[in-house]
């Protein structure tokens, strides 16, 4: 039992099955996303995320849950480094709503983009 595990990866039962943890996860938050999207109409989004297992793994089951829901993916970008090109390619694809999935330092390199 830990409570500090919020990766995707360690909730797969069959992978860790005795393992526990009360933190919640980005997969468990999944339906919470979903239902603001739906709540305010927004039903084309993009997805960002910085390439790294967790955030790649979150993004990853955000899109097949909202995808499962009628939530039309218009682009799905990740980044290493600097974000510019993806953040441009997102907007070249007219997104208004953008998801980003990274740690607070890696996110603001998208957000200041």
């Amino acid at each position: 039992v830990t409570s500090g595990v919020v990766s995707a990866a360690l909730i797969n039962r069959n992978i860790y099955p005795y393992l526990f943890t009360t933190e919640t996860t980005d997969a468990t938050l999944n339906p919470i996303r979903i239902a603001f999207l739906k709540r305010y109409n927004w039903t084309r989004v993009a997805t960002i995320h910085y390439i790294q297992e967790y955030d790649e793994m979150a993004a990853k089951t955000f899109i097949a849950d909202a995808t499962a829901q009628n939530i039309t993916l218009i682009a799905s970008e990740a980044y290493v480094t600097d974000p510019v090109a993806q953040i441009r390619s997102i907007k070249e694809k007219s997104a208004r709503i953008i998801l980003l999935f990274a740690s607070a330092l890696n996110a603001l390199k998208a957000i200041c983009q």
